[in-house]
């Protein structure tokens, strides 16, 4: 496919987009084996500057195979980008992207007062400069057209891959959109966008007002909006599950953590979707727990490890723990802790009871003595463990994390 085209991979934070994106960019260059320039472009590494254009042109003339070109075609390209600063062009820019103008409607009466009263060779010279900016867009149009062009082999593509997107500034975010549509629409050259089409929506509206149509005004840019497929399970593992386990022993993790951790989130799981994000920053928390955890019965762990994971994954509930606050309604709902099944009593309902049991609340009668047991305590009436000390001493708290995990 020659005719320049814009993808975007829509997908909310921490969804896996860039993971995948990273992959991909290495295996479309081992699959085309040189036929293609693939490159991976940060927007967010790059949004404290001010012209998407110098930092587009940099990163491709960076690459290894692109320096193999002729040093006249090199130096045309950055001749060519030269004259073509952001604060040339911004204003025409942004008023042929989206129809509409930066500038104020008194603004405009002024301008157009000015006009009255301006020469004839100041007119002259304005329209002059008009054109020359024109015909160096299409200079630099001109010589990206060659840079595709390898010497006596087959015209090469290049593959732009602009990933985080959608975390930029606004006005940088759009900026490289309008940067991509006037500059680099010349066949043969095409965009990979990683965003969150949604957020990405927000900043038109930031910028243009709510007045907008967001997802109309972004089709100037993108041809083929895309979504992440639904991952599968893989040999009985969900994507999530295989990528904490890796991060497991990457971390060094205490081996006896990840099953009944995995149990839990298997739980939220139910009702709302578990990100790639989510799993590092589990993890995270994960590998920092004290020690002293080996002396505590199953069911203390087993309510902190819910802690760790509402700490997570659902601050407002988390903040009411702290607070020594009892918010069984919120965590039954969280980890989905309603359904009675008969027989032996499933970990929902066995987390169900150990929350009742924190939060000084009755249980059934043949429930004691199973709760009894998980908590290591002699009697069901004793004193149930302080929750909120618990989680100041063992979470809140900053620990150097052991040399030499448990195997």
């Amino acid at each position: 496919f020659d005719q320049p085209l814009v993808i975007a991979l829509d997908g909310g934070w921490g969804s896996g987009k860039s993971h995948f994106l990273k992959l991909w960019a290495g295996a479309h260059k081992m699959e085309l084996g040189g036929k293609a320039e693939v490159i991976y472009f940060d927007a967010f590494e790059h949004d404290f500057l001010d012209d998407p254009l110098v930092s587009l042109v940099s990163r491709l003339l960076s690459q290894p195979t692109t320096k193999t070109q002729s040093k006249a075609t090199m130096d045309k390209l950055k001749r060519a980008a030269l004259p073509l600063a952001r604060g040339l062009l911004r204003a025409g820019v942004a008023v042929a992207s989206a129809g509409l103008s930066e500038i104020a409607g008194p603004a405009i009466d002024a301008l157009i007062g000015e006009v009255e009263k301006a020469t004839e060779e100041q007119i002259n010279d304005f329209w002059q400069q008009e054109t020359g900016r024109i015909a160096a867009m299409q200079g630099f149009r001109d010589s990206l057209t060659a840079l595709t062009k390898a010497e006596g082999a087959e015209p090469k593509k290049i593959v732009f891959i602009v990933d985080e997107l959608d975390r930029c500034r606004p006005d940088y975010a759009l900026s490289l959109l309008e940067t991509i549509k006037h500059f680099f629409s010349v066949p043969k050259v095409h965009f990979v966008l990683g965003v969150n089409l949604q957020a990405l929506e927000n900043s038109v509206s930031s910028r243009y007002g709510d007045g907008i149509d967001s997802a109309l005004f972004l089709q100037k840019f993108i041809q083929l909006p895309m979504t992440l497929p639904d991952s599968k399970d893989v040999n009985g593992k969900r994507p999530w599950e295989r990528y904490f386990l890796r991060l497991v022993e990457e971390m060094a993790i205490r081996s006896e953590f990840p099953e009944p951790i995995i149990k839990q989130m298997t739980l939220i799981s139910h009702r709302r979707t578990i990100s790639m994000r989510d799993v590092q920053r589990i993890a995270s928390r994960l590998a920092l727990i004290p020690k002293n955890w080996e002396n505590f019965s199953d069911g203390i762990v087993e309510i902190l490890f819910s802690s760790i994971l509402l700490k997570v994954l659902s601050p407002d509930i988390y903040r009411d723990l702290v607070a020594g606050k009892s918010p069984l309604n919120a965590i039954e709902g969280f980890f989905s802790l309603y359904t009675e099944t008969p027989g032996p009593k499933t970990l929902g309902e066995n987390l169900r009871d150990g929350w009742k049991y924190v939060f000084k609340q009755d249980l059934d009668p043949d429930r004691i003595e199973p709760i009894r047991r998980w908590f290591n305590v002699k009697l069901i009436e004793s004193q149930p463990p302080n929750l909120a000390k618990l989680l100041a001493e063992d979470i809140d708290i900053f620990h150097i994390p052991d040399e030499s995990p448990s195997p």
